[in-house]
């Protein structure tokens, strides 16, 4: 049995140990979806360039490398952070982000695409309406 094999400061550095393997592994993780560049991948970071604003009410990402919690607390985190976001529901296991507006500021595309960034994942697919030029 581990506890009458290792000391006490033995198993206080196997924790440390097996924590900072947990964080590196999650930090490296590849994203669930190809290791290239794909087509899906590259239109929807095209669809996201340009300036205008979400026009829906409701819009689902897709995006890739949710790889834990903490993965979906930074997604949470950035994408509320934008104006006109009234909420983020999140499927990590299908990385799946659901995000519904609300008021006359709708965040730009440009908006969403540096908070998908920002929260280290990869955008695949973007699902519902764009307008055309600038957010209000």
């Amino acid at each position: 049995m581990l506890p009458h094999v290792l000391s006490a400061r033995g198993r206080s550095r196997l924790v440390v140990l097996a924590f900072t393997c947990l964080l590196a592994a999650c930090a490296s993780t590849p994203t669930a979806g190809p290791t290239h560049a794909t087509s899906s991948t590259d239109a929807a970071a095209d669809r996201l360039a340009s300036p205008g604003a979400v026009a829906d009410d409701h819009i689902v990402l897709v995006a890739h490398g949710m790889a834990c919690p903490k993965c979906v607390t930074n997604a949470d985190l950035q994408l509320m952070k934008l104006p006109g976001v009234a909420s983020v529901r999140i499927d990590m296991q299908h990385g799946i982000l659901d995000m519904t507006m609300t008021g006359d500021r709708r965040p730009t595309q440009a908006e969403i695409a540096k908070a998908i960034d920002d929260a280290g994942l990869t955008l695949v697919s973007v699902q519902g309406r764009i307008a055309e030029g600038g957010g209000s």
